[in-house]
């Protein structure tokens, strides 16, 4: 895998929000946009490496995934939105002191339910 791109890591730090962000998260938002950011590259150096280290993995899909990054252009970062951080773990805080799961029950995520 690559190293992080530093003209990436510059553009998301700009955000205020990233700085507040778990490593997790952060990881996240990174790799989420450099997909975005270069498409092509992304598949060549993350999702290539990993199909020639697991070639079971290569399918319609991979070669799908392929052919549509590589005809991505250069899309918008995601950026984080501290309002809706704070919303979302506020909800997953919620659900884990009621020890309910949230379950998809449908392919696609049509339909979910909380159990």
């Amino acid at each position: 895998m690559p190293g992080k791109d530093k003209e990436l890591m510059q553009a998301l730090h700009k955000n205020s929000g990233f700085e507040t962000l778990s490593d997790e998260q952060e990881e996240w938002f990174y790799w989420t946009n450099l997909s975005r950011q270069k498409p092509k590259f992304f598949f060549d150096s993350v999702i290539q490496p990993i199909l020639k280290l697991y070639p079971k993995l290569e399918s319609n899909y991979t070669k799908s995934l392929k052919i549509d990054l590589y005809a991505l252009q250069h899309l918008a970062l995601v950026i984080p939105n501290s309002k809706l951080l704070t919303l979302a773990q506020g909800h997953a805080d919620d659900l884990a002191k009621q020890k309910k799961l949230l379950l998809i029950t449908q392919v696609m995520a049509k339909a979910f339910k909380i159990a």
